[in-house]
């Protein structure tokens, strides 16, 4: 990883404070030199510091801002970024079951994974950010603009966040167990691809993702986020 990704400004915020402690102490023992971590969000105006942000989705009313009546600051947060500072990089975590109600909002994040995630998962989603922003680009097949690279990559790691969410309960989306781990080993396997050298193979993506969304058409929240997918190969 270049130099530059280890010195990305880096906010950890969550309700419990524990939590955001573990966040930050992980990610200071491998190497990332500027970390702070806070159980309260006062003003929207912290935000302006850091490249990085990882926040918690749902805080209760002592640890939010006073003008803000929603429990789920995470996502007002995100929204907040999208419009004041688009290339703001925003992480949600939760120690919740992924909340299915806010998926679209969910999405739209850079990342997401569960407070309880291991060290190995969180920072397999920092480094990817941080390396990604360090060099300028988003990391994967250059024949994609910019913007239709970061929407892939999103969609597939909402959706791989929420089968593992749902790992053991296939039933959950509708799914049968072979079914369930072989849209689990097509989601990694394209996550993997859009990390290789270009050009995607395209006709491999369409059919992956087209079995994918059959399988998922009784979820159509999650379906949903397939069919975006594919409108990138149609």
């Amino acid at each position: 990883m270049p130099p530059s990704a280890k010195s990305a400004r880096i906010l950890v915020a969550d309700d419990d404070m524990p939590v955001a402690q573990r966040v930050s102490d992980i990610l200071l023992m491998n190497g990332f030199k500027f970390v702070d971590s806070t159980s309260t969000i006062s003003e929207f105006s912290i935000f302006s510091a850091y490249d990085l942000i990882i926040i918690d989705i749902v805080w209760p009313s002592p640890r939010r801002p006073k003008y803000e009546s929603s429990p789920y600051l995470g996502l007002t947060v995100l929204t907040y970024l999208r419009k004041t500072d688009p290339l703001k990089l925003v992480v949600l975590m939760s120690g919740k079951l992924f909340d299915l109600e806010h998926l679209a909002q969910i999405q739209n994040a850079d990342g997401y994974f569960n407070s309880h995630a291991n060290a190995s998962e969180i920072l397999q989603i920092v480094d990817r950010l941080t390396h990604s922003r360090s060099a300028g680009a988003p990391i994967g097949p250059t024949h994609l603009p910019p913007h239709q690279l970061r929407d892939l990559s999103r969609g597939l790691l909402t959706l791989s966040n929420i089968l593992h969410e749902v790992e053991g309960a296939p039933s959950l989306l509708g799914l049968s167990s072979p079914e369930f781990d072989k849209i689990r080993n097509y989601t990694k396997e394209l996550q993997t691809t859009l990390h290789q050298p270009p050009p995607l193979d395209h006709s491999k993506w369409k059919s992956r993702l087209d079995f994918i969304n059959g399988a998922l058409s009784g979820a159509r929240n999650v379906a949903e986020i397939v069919e975006k997918l594919l409108k990138f190969f149609t």
